[in-house]
């Protein structure tokens, strides 16, 4: 419990908004609120909270997968949830860590001295514009001294590949709960993120992976439908890269997130970058 509290002290203190911290508010108006592992049972009914799902909740190739097809729950996750930011422009955000999160990123660095993750989601937004979903992670001491792990995650991160990258960075969604609708447009099988037009961009210590859901047609038609019932949802994504060889088994996450009941009108400008 205490290094869980830890971590949400410090989501608070480097700009994501923090239940324990703030008793429901706070934190920079840009962050959905972040609900720490330990205090999960308070976010259960709230709403426009992120919380980071048990590992064990999502299914990935297993030891023996090239052979048996069997699947096994993840033991643990690579890295560490750090919040969300909801932001709103009138033009899509791209590369945000070199611009309006550039603090944001020098200050988790500086704390962490580990590799951080960033997902930025590109949406449209209602009436125009579009929206980003910018979701942060940093790496765990235990995923640092994996070698397993880190082999594939250095390549993911340094080589420049993005071919590679994008035959490998795999999204796992599952609704917890949703009307029928939701569940069968968003399903529950791992998709390859390049079925949407990604792009990624590195800097000291972090990648970010930007996804523009406006690229696609049926991307935009699931968004559209996530859309329309999102204060009702609670959604859960894990993200991982595929396992292809013997010696990449099992598959690791490298992070997952759980959205509860998001308003998307909270959606603020990003801060202006100094």
């Amino acid at each position: 419990v205490a290094v869980a509290e830890a971590a949400a002290a410090a989501a608070a203190a480097l700009g994501f908004a923090s239940r324990e911290e703030s008793g429901g508010g706070g934190g920079e108006a840009s962050a959905v609120e972040f609900v720490c592992a330990a205090r999960e049972d308070a976010a259960q009914k709230a709403e426009h909270v992120v919380t980071e799902p048990p590992s064990c909740s999502f299914r990935v190739r297993g030891p023996r997968y090239l052979s048996s097809k069997a699947k096994i729950p993840c033991d643990w996750a690579g890295m560490r949830l750090l919040g969300c930011d909801l932001w709103k422009g009138g033009e899509r955000m791209e590369h945000v860590a070199a611009g309006p999160a550039a603090g944001k990123v020098a200050a988790l660095r500086a704390r962490y001295g580990r590799d951080l993750l960033l997902i930025n989601f590109q949406c449209p937004a209602k009436g125009g514009g579009s929206v980003s979903v910018v979701l942060w992670w940093v790496m765990t001491e235990r995923a640092a001294e994996d070698a397993r792990f880190t082999g594939l995650w250095r390549r993911f991160m340094d080589s420049g590949d993005d071919k590679w990258r994008g035959l490998r960075l795999k999204m796992i969604p599952c609704v917890v709960e949703g009307n029928f609708f939701v569940k069968k447009l968003l399903g529950d099988r791992p998709v390859l993120i390049k079925a949407i037009k990604t792009r990624y961009h590195t800097g000291p210590g972090y990648i970010e992976v930007v996804g523009d859901i406006l690229s696609s047609k049926m991307a935009t038609n699931m968004w559209r439908g996530v859309e329309s019932f999102a204060k009702s949802l609670v959604v859960d994504l894990g993200f991982v890269l595929e396992a292809q060889a013997e010696q990449e088994l099992p598959e690791r996450l490298m992070g997952t997130v759980r959205f509860h009941r998001i308003n998307l009108r909270k959606a603020v400008p990003p801060p202006t970058t100094p």
